[in-house]
Parts: C-alpha cells; structure tokens; sequence
C-alpha cells in the first residue's frame, strides 16, 4: 500500500479547503473565478491520488483472495496425505498404506469408513491416487499392481 498517495490525497483536500477559506474572503468576482480554479484543480488531484489508492487495494484484495485459495487447497492435500503412511509392502517396495483410526469410545475396535487399501508411492506423490490392485493368489506370490503406472509389487508383507 503506498502511503504517499493517501498523503497527496490528504494534502490536496487540505490545500482545497485553505483556497476555499481564502475565496471566501475575497470580494471580487474575477478572483473568485480564479480561486475556484484552483480548487477545482487540487479536487481533481485529490480524485486522482484516491482512485490509485483504490486500483493499488483492489489488486491487493485479489492477491490475498488467491493466496486463501492456494492455503486451503494446500491444506486439504496435507490433510489427504496425513490419512496414509508409507508402509514396506516388499523386500524394499513402498507403498502408501490408509491409516486406520481408533475409536475412543470403542477401545480397540478400529472404526473407519474406508476398508485398509494401498496406494502407489510414484503416483500418490505426483498427486495421483491409485490404488493398488491385490493379487494375493498369483503364482509368484502376492503382488500388487497399480493400474495407471503398471507398476507391480511383490507384496510379501501384506496380510
């Protein structure tokens, strides 16, 4: 925010107003035309200082309105990614696991509204949330795959 434009507003409406005393004191008609002038000029100043002040707020008001936007949208990714921790499905192999909440009421009943499920680590942290398909009866053992990417898992440690 630029002060000085708020102080040029000021010192225009001032300096209107003393021109304005001093016409009042003056009787004859062509200097008040004169000193009408004058004011006129430093109202026209005083406009135009306030109407920057006002374009300067605006854009500043749009700037915040974006910088909100982008903080709660930031907020809700950071809430996503706090319901999964990284969990080692294989020898070496991470995965995204959900994190299942306790109930406080229940003791150690697990309470949630979505089943236990893995997410694919290269794609989750991309911003992608793919699921990891579970294959617990292939030949080679379990294994996960992740339908976008097609990455596959071995998934030893899943049960």
């Amino acid at each position: 925010m630029d002060y000085s434009l708020i102080s040029s507003a000021i010192a225009s409406l001032r300096a209107a107003k003393d021109i304005g005393n001093a016409a009042l004191e003056l009787r004859e008609w062509n200097l008040v035309v004169g000193e009408m002038t004058k004011i006129n000029g430093e109202l026209l100043k005083a406009y135009d200082a306030l109407f920057t002040h006002s374009a300067d707020l605006l854009d500043l008001q749009e700037k915040y309105a974006k910088a909100v936007n982008e903080l709660r949208q930031a907020n809700e990714v950071l809430a996503e990614r706090g319901r999964y921790t990284l969990f080692e499905i294989g020898r070496g192999k991470l995965v995204y696991r959900f994190n299942v909440v306790q109930a406080e009421s229940e003791g150690s009943e697990a309470v949630t509204h979505q089943p236990v499920h893995y997410l694919c680590q290269p794609c989750f942290d991309l911003g992608r949330k793919m699921v990891l398909q579970l294959y617990l009866d292939a030949a080679d053992g379990p294994v996960a795959a992740c339908p976008h990417c097609k990455q596959f898992f071995n998934a030893e440690l899943v049960r």
